[in-house]
């Protein structure tokens, strides 16, 4: 809970509209999202890590707490995995992470929520979308 008041204290990254009183949802409607924090688009490569098997993506967005990928084998909600997530600030040290696919996407994408992220992996995503928020170069894709 504090690393979340801690994240809350810090400016949003893409505002969120003000709440509604009743939440209902009609067929032409989506339900409302419920993240804390707004996921960011971005492209950056990541690795699934299932026991033995190994499978490369592209994220199409990103939080501090989870992210979505693009096209690939959709792996089954509940499927846990490693995560290493490969941020342009030092791509020699990815980020290690368990995740957990909370939905498959029609496209092949899944979304992934971490599980009990590391404050550091938690604060080294929060400088990169704040960096992507803003332009700098500290956000931009690098090659190795």
């Amino acid at each position: 809970m504090a690393l979340m008041t801690e994240l809350n204290s810090l400016p949003l990254l893409i505002p969120r509209p003000p709440a509604q009183s009743a939440v209902t949802a009609t067929p032409t409607q989506k339900p409302k999202d419920r993240r804390a924090i707004e996921r960011v688009p971005v492209e950056l490569e990541c690795e699934e890590r299932i026991g033995k098997s190994r499978y490369f993506r592209l994220t199409s967005d990103l939080s501090p707490f989870g992210l979505c990928t693009r096209s690939g084998l959709a792996h089954p909600v509940g499927t846990q995995m490693d995560l290493h997530l490969y941020l342009p600030d030092d791509r020699r040290q990815p980020l290690h992470l368990t995740a957990e696919v909370v939905a498959a996407l029609p496209d092949g994408g899944i979304r992934l929520a971490f599980k009990s992220p590391a404050r550091t992996a938690v604060r080294r995503i929060h400088r990169f979308l704040r960096a992507q928020a803003r332009g700098t170069s500290s956000g931009s894709h690098k090659r190795r």
